[in-house]
């Protein structure tokens, strides 16, 4: 039977995203196919969903924010603020939070914060304050902010399923007579409760302070416990040999960061052709035994000073983290050839709260992981300009191209307006946008593909069929007559509430912010239409339940992104979260009855 079929692809496919046993867009294919190859939708309506509106909408989001990275609009909005903010801990939780808050009104929620992280770490290293302060209230802000806009991934969803069920749809300001007032009222309640509800330090967050605070950096992740200092006997087999062929690497596990030559020269990060000479003195981590020293010819040397050796004029110690949607996600050292492929040092990875400094190299990394990095300046401002690792060091980053700053800002300006005003459809117009942006210079083609996040756009693109096949099965329909059955008695307003709920909590398990919303809505018009409401009022509570992720560290990659570098546990995106869930709640149960029709 057509509709038990549906329903079982759809419930395999909630236990999938919940479990994360697979990528979030390989289940959208996984779910795009056997709906495609079952008959229950044509191949063409399988594959509709990536000429949607809601996929050109996310498409031309991405490459605006990526406009707004590369011309340095954010970090020219943080730096100001940051100057108003002056030396007050708690005027620099205002300034960050709301900053926060107004960037993700124009760019996706993940680049909002990476923008203010490096600032805000800066800033917290001045006035000496814990990152765990500050970091969470960003992260929260950032999807606070994006409940006023279209522009957020899972109101773009609701928008285009209104717009393909041939409803009344969502416009760029939809979102704000709503969204804003949650927005404002859950940034004040931020500032209000992060002092009560978050600890003022963490044993589990590192420093993350920038390069020239070098020795917190070294103890703080206990380098001098696995750094050895050896020097290199005449009759060592490694003398005559290349840093390459010695096999220290390969063989022994570890990582050579400074060699000292006998004429008094010191190499930092040595190439793999650095050729090791008799009495030779080796900076290297972790520490060898005693019997592995013996075999290689090396002899143990006072390690007085060694931190010295790490940095130079040219060397200097950085911290990254590993950013959402990463290619370095759930893979090891060793697997991205990461000292080749960067030219720089691996000393040590932060990860669930504590350091770990040996056997670095078989270690998979995950998004929040911060690394500590031996690195010079040009390899920096590479690896700054990718979207693989947000290095925590301003002047590290690639300059902005502060030229198109102000091109940048009309553009983007008279995108959002003429968007804002139906001059075109919201899809159309803020496509045009992001082309003038890459013609007028203010991002490369390659940089906008940079920018795009595909997994989003394959998961909305994938899992857009599977609205079609409930609406066309008519499972939406009876998933909704039987909600509307339980809760419709007690009135439309109780029926809002199911919808709100159980939105709401599913999102805290599933990530992504868009699946929620592309299996909820269509059932939630369907219910909407059968008590006789405004789908629309139906959609926007959906829409703005799917934004209240802050329960749990996996329910948004903004999240994650902070938990290690903020050293927070589960517990504390609970106890700040839950009053913003509350909130959110009471808010759209009070504001979007008052927008559109409630019906009986």
């Amino acid at each position: 039977m057509p509709i038990i079929f549906v329903l079982a692809i759809l419930f395999f496919a909630t236990l999938l995203f919940i479990s994360n046993r697979l990528r979030a867009d390989v289940v959208a294919l996984m779910v795009l196919i056997t709906l495609g190859v079952s008959g229950i939708i044509t191949q063409q309506e399988a594959f509709s969903g990536f000429g949607s509106s809601s996929v050109i909408t996310i498409l031309a989001a991405f490459v605006i924010t990526g406009a707004i990275n590369q011309t340095g609009l954010g970090q020219r909005l943080g730096m100001l603020l940051l100057r108003l903010a002056g030396q007050n801990q708690r005027r620099l939780l205002v300034a960050l939070t709301f900053a926060a808050g107004f960037l993700s009104f124009f760019m996706n929620n993940i680049a909002a914060a990476a923008v203010l992280m490096p600032v805000a770490m800066n800033a917290a290293r001045q006035i000496k304050v814990s990152p765990t302060r500050i970091l969470l209230p960003i992260a929260f802000a950032t999807q606070l902010g994006g409940m006023s806009t279209l522009l957020t991934t899972s109101n773009v969803v609701v928008a285009s399923i209104l717009h393909d069920q041939g409803l009344p749809s969502f416009g760029l300001l939809s979102f704000l007579p709503a969204g804003g007032p949650i927005a404002v009222l859950g940034l004040i309640l931020l500032v209000l409760l992060t002092p009560l509800l978050l600890p003022a330090s963490s044993e589990n967050a590192p420093s993350l302070t920038m390069e020239e605070a070098r020795l917190p950096l070294t103890d703080l992740y206990n380098l001098k416990g696995v750094m050895g200092l050896a020097h290199l006997l005449p009759n060592s087999p490694l003398a005559g040999c290349t840093l390459g062929t010695s096999g220290l690497g390969q063989k022994h596990g570890i990582v050579v960061v400074a060699i000292a030559h006998s004429s008094g020269q010191i190499v930092r990060i040595p190439r793999a052709d650095e050729e090791l000479r008799p009495d030779d003195r080796l900076l290297f981590t972790p520490l060898l035994t005693e019997l592995e020293m013996k075999e290689l010819g090396l002899e143990a040397h006072p390690a007085e000073g060694w931190n010295d050796w790490l940095v130079g004029p040219r060397t200097r110690l950085v911290e990254v983290v590993v950013a959402p949607r990463s290619t370095l996600e759930g893979k090891t050292l060793r697997q991205i050839q990461f000292r080749s492929r960067f030219n720089m040092n691996v000393l040590a990875v932060w990860q669930n709260g504590s350091p770990i400094r040996e056997e670095l190299e078989d270690l998979p990394l995950h998004i929040g992981d911060a690394l500590l990095l031996q690195g010079r300046g040009e390899p920096i401002r590479l690896l700054a300009s990718g979207t693989d690792l947000i290095v925590l060091s301003e002047e590290s980053h690639q300059p902005p191209r502060r030229s198109k700053e102000l091109r940048a800002f009309v553009i983007i300006a008279l995108t959002l307006v003429m968007a804002a005003t139906n001059w075109l459809p919201v899809a159309e117009m803020l496509f045009l946008g992001g082309i003038l942006l890459i013609l007028t210079g203010c991002l490369s083609i390659e940089e906008a593909y940079t920018a795009i996040d595909w997994r989003s756009v394959v998961l909305v693109g994938g899992m857009l069929p599977m609205g079609l096949a409930l609406t066309k099965t008519g499972a939406a329909e009876m998933i909704a007559r039987f909600l509307s059955t339980s809760l419709g008695s007690f009135g439309s307003l109780a029926l809002l509430a199911g919808f709100f709920w159980v939105s709401a909590i599913l999102t805290q398990f599933i990530p992504g912010g868009s699946a929620t919303p592309l299996v909820i809505v269509p059932i939630a018009i369907t219910a909407a239409q059968e008590m006789g409401a405004d789908p629309r009022l139906f959609a926007m509570a959906v829409a703005l339940a799917t934004s209240t992720s802050f329960l749990t560290p996996m329910a948004h990659p903004v999240n994650a992104l902070v938990m290690g570098p903020g050293g927070y546990r589960a517990r504390d995106y609970f106890r700040l979260g839950l009053p913003l869930v509350f909130l959110t709640f009471a808010l759209t149960m009070l504001i979007v009855p008052a927008l559109y029709s409630l019906g009986k």
